[in-house]
């Protein structure tokens, strides 16, 4: 039975890219069984995969409705690696998310000389290191409960203006 990746579980992800990142054969053919748009870099350090964001749950057991919650909403998962404390032979990922707007539905993602391209399937594109991505989208994430589309849409638009 061939074994997929489950990108909801982001503590699997990171050992995953960990491993493959140390140079595991199966955790990098593991990565490619992703059905959902992703790139990593080819040395594995990084890896963004894109989702569906799904709601929260209110202790009612039902998601809050509203107008937004009706389309399908999407966030990118973005994992890093890198080398560990001196003398140790592991390394040390991070996880982090950012929204992806409404009207940017993601179809592919690429990886070319250190950027990562976002391609919605209108073929409009979104491109950034992974710093410029963090760094445009730093204050969305920190309010992502509070945010408007627009101030994600603004935010995640002016990913490529940003400066390293």
């Amino acid at each position: 039975m061939k074994r997929i990746l489950n990108p909801y579980n982001d503590l699997y992800m990171r050992r995953v890219l960990e491993s493959a990142y140390q140079g595991d054969r199966k955790a990098k053919k593991l990565l490619n069984t992703l059905n959902e748009p992703f790139a990593v870099a080819p040395d594995y350090s990084a890896l963004i995969v894109v989702v569906e964001d799904r709601p929260v749950l209110y202790p009612d057991g039902k998601s809050q409705p509203d107008e937004e919650s009706s389309r399908d909403k999407q966030r990118a998962e973005i994992y890093e690696c890198r080398e560990g404390y001196p003398g140790s032979e592991s390394c040390v990922s991070s996880w982090t998310y950012i929204p992806i707007p409404i009207r940017f539905t993601v179809r592919e993602v690429k990886y070319e000389a250190g950027t990562f391209c976002f391609v919605s399937v209108d073929g409009n594109t979104v491109a950034g290191t992974l710093e410029q991505i963090r760094r445009t989208m730093k204050q969305v994430v920190s309010y992502s409960s509070t945010a408007t589309e627009e101030e994600i849409e603004i935010s995640f638009k002016s990913i490529h203006s940003t400066g390293v």
